[in-house]
């Protein structure tokens, strides 16, 4: 599970109640892959119907992402 659009700490509780009601009505529990925090840079992409990796290489919304994909590679070749 990632946390989207994350402006303070307090956001990622979202993710622990989602995962906290998962176990008690589907008895799975999914784990925090990463968060991706906001970005007021997404918007104006949005706006262009351009993909916001395009429209602004370096972001704080990409650097989330890439960290969150590099830890999804890593796990993989684990398994």
């Amino acid at each position: 599970m990632w946390v989207n659009m994350v402006k303070s700490p307090a956001d990622l509780k979202y993710a622990e109640i989602i995962g906290s009601m998962c176990q008690d009505c589907l008895s799975i529990q999914p784990e925090i892959m990463g968060h991706v925090p906001f970005d007021s840079g997404v918007e104006p992409a949005i706006s262009q119907m351009m993909p916001f990796p395009l429209y602004q290489k370096k972001s704080r919304a990409m650097a989330g992402l890439d960290q969150t994909a590099l830890r999804l590679v890593k796990e993989s070749r684990v398994l």
